[in-house]
C-alpha cells in the first residue's frame, strides 16, 4: 500500500490506546514510514463525511 500524503510505504501497526474508556484498547492502523502519517477506519468514516453546506452566507455590510 502507498501513501497517499506522499506515496511511501504503509506498514500495518498495532497501536494501544491508553485513555479509550472501551474493553479494547488496541486497534491496527496503516502508518507510513516515509512521512508518519496514520490511517485507521476512523480516520477513513470521518474523511468519507462531508458537512452540511451553509445556505445563507450573506455578507454584512461594514461600517467605515
Amino acid at each position: 500500500m502507498c501513501c497517499p500524503r506522499c506515496g511511501g510505504l504503509m506498514l500495518l501497526v498495532r497501536y494501544e490506546d491508553w485513555g479509550s474508556t472501551t474493553t479494547s484498547k488496541t486497534f491496527l492502523a496503516w502508518d507510513c514510514a516515509q512521512c508518519g502519517a496514520v490511517i485507521d477506519p476512523v480516520i477513513l468514516a470521518n474523511r468519507t463525511k462531508r458537512p452540511a453546506p451553509i445556505k445563507n452566507r450573506a455578507r454584512v455590510p461594514a461600517v467605515v
